[in-house]
C-alpha cells in the first residue's frame, strides 16, 4: 500500500467520524428540546451508516483505525466475522509505514485462510498496545487439507510472512505462530519505538 492511498484512506475516515459526531450532536439537540421522535428519525436514517463505524473498535491512532475499516468492510463483503479488541495504554512509536503494512498482511493473511471454508468463516484479533510493546494476536480458522496440499512450512501463513517478518525484526520484534485442531494461531511482537533510522524531530525556532 502506497503512502498515498493510506493517506486519502485516513481523510475519508476523518469525513466519516466528523458525520458521525454531527449526527450524534443534532440527535442529542432534539432529545434536549424534548423532540426525541425526530433524534430517533435521524438516527434510523444513518442506521446503516453508524452500524458500519460501530463494527470495529476505535483506538487513538489513525492509522490502525483506517486499517480495521477498511478490512472490517472487506470481511462483511466475504461473509467473515472479524471480531476485533483493542487495549490501549500508550501512542503507537511505531512508523505509520511499517504499521499499516503489518497490519495489512496480517489480516489479509487471516481472511485469506478463511475464504476456502463453507462455515464458521471467523477471525479473531487482539491489539495491545503499551509503552513496550505492540502485540497482535489473530485466531482464524483454516483449510487444513489445502495447506497440506500447498506443501509450506507448517511456519508459513499467507502471502505477506516475509514482510511481516522483515518489519518485526526491524523493530526487535517475534513472530510466533502455531496450529491446533485447525486453527490458527499467531503472535507478532514489536517493540513500541521509533525505528532507528527514523529521522529527529523538528528543532523548534524561537
Amino acid at each position: 500500500m502506497s503512502l498515498q492511498m493510506l493517506k486519502q484512506e485516513k481523510q475519508e475516515l476523518r469525513k466519516i467520524k466528523h458525520d458521525f459526531a454531527n449526527i450524534i450532536t443534532t440527535a442529542k439537540g432534539f432529545i434536549e428540546i424534548n423532540k426525541p421522535e425526530k433524534a430517533l428519525n435521524i438516527l434510523s436514517n444513518t442506521n446503516e451508516d453508524l452500524m458500519g463505524l460501530a463494527g470495529f473498535s476505535v483506538c487513538s491512532n489513525e492509522t490502525i483505525n483506517t486499517v480495521l475499516y477498511i478490512k472490517q468492510q472487506q470481511a462483511e463483503k466475504s461473509n467473515i466475522k472479524l471480531n476485533i479488541e483493542i487495549e490501549e495504554n500508550c501512542a503507537v512509536l511505531i512508523d505509520d509505514y511499517d504499521l499499516c503494512r503489518l497490519l495489512h498482511n496480517i489480516i489479509d493473511n487471516a481472511l485469506n485462510a478463511v475464504l476456502s471454508l463453507a462455515d464458521d468463516r471467523y477471525c479473531k484479533i487482539l491489539i495491545e498496545i503499551n509503552n513496550e510493546k505492540l502485540l497482535i494476536k489473530t485466531e482464524n480458522k483454516f483449510n487444513n487439507s489445502e495447506k497440506k496440499h500447498n506443501n509450506k512450512k507448517s511456519t508459513e501463513h499467507g502471502n505477506g510472512t516475509g514482510i511481516i517478518k522483515n518489519i518485526v525484526s526491524k523493530y526487535s520484534g517475534r513472530y510466533p505462530c502455531n496450529q491446533f485442531n485447525g486453527i490458527w494461531y499467531a503472535e507478532t511482537f514489536l517493540s513500541n519505538k521509533k525505528p532507528a533510522n527514523s529521522p529527529p524531530p523538528p528543532r523548534i525556532l524561537g
